[in-house]
Formats: C-alpha cells, structure tokens, sequence
C-alpha cells in the first residue's frame, strides 16, 4: 500500500498516465538495489524514500504532475 502511494506521489496527483513510468521506475531502481548490494533487502524501500524526497524537494508536482490548479483544455 506504501509502494503505491509512493508511485502516484511520483507520478504527479491527478494524472493517471503517470502511474505507469513512475512504477517502472520505482520497480527498477528496487531491483538494482536488490541485486547490487549484499544488504539489498533491507536497503531498497529507504532508497525509495529516498528518491520521493529528493523528487518532492525539486519537483513538487510530481515527474508528469501540473502546477498549481492549473487544468487542461
């Protein structure tokens, strides 16, 4: 459930299209940590944190997200 919220926060709220390279993404970063590390296990959901802090702190509105309350036409 944690994993999901986390995709739809990287993907940007409110558009649905995002989904879909934001859990590639997820997905292949936790498979390289998995297999590159000994501790792989333990270390893949922090390096997502991780990765949701760094993107919320220079992207706020997601990897496909709009700013603001802005709408599309």
């Amino acid at each position: 459930m944690t994993l999901g919220f986390i995709v739809i926060i990287l993907g940007g709220l409110g558009n649905i299209w995002a989904v879909l390279p934001a859990g590639l993404i997820i997905g292949f970063v936790e498979t390289f940590v998995a297999f590159s590390s000994p501790q792989g296990a333990f270390l893949k959901r922090p390096v997502v944190l991780i990765i949701l802090i760094l993107l919320l702190t220079f992207r706020p509105s997601g990897l496909f997200g709009v700013k603001g309350w802005e709408e599309e036409s």
